[in-house]
């Protein structure tokens, strides 16, 4: 599976995979922040990203994947987007005006 193809992966894949130990929460991150990268700067879509803090978390979803008989939350390991619109705890929220 190229890197390409982890970026259109359902949610259901990702979990399905992450389960049966076929892909990792942080390489379907690192392929997301490739891909980001690429884009990002020609379509502004990101007004802000917290890489070090997905890849923290990633890589502590990893380790429950990794253990047998672990029990996972329902979205365990699955990278997301919050629309600016949207408060979230400690981040600036700027409704994508320049101006805050």
């Amino acid at each position: 599976m190229t890197e390409d193809d982890l970026c259109y992966l359902t949610a259901t894949e990702a979990l399905r995979f992450f389960k049966s130990r076929k892909l990792k929460p942080s390489d379907l991150l690192a392929a997301l922040k490739a891909r980001a990268g690429r884009v990002n700067p020609k379509l502004n879509v990101f007004a802000d990203q917290y890489w070090d803090e997905a890849e923290s978390m990633a890589r502590a979803a990893d380790a429950r994947y990794a253990k047998r008989g672990a029990r996972f939350r329902p979205l365990e390991g699955i990278p997301l987007a919050v629309k600016d619109a949207q408060r979230v705890k400690g981040k600036r929220t700027t409704h994508g005006s320049l101006v805050h």
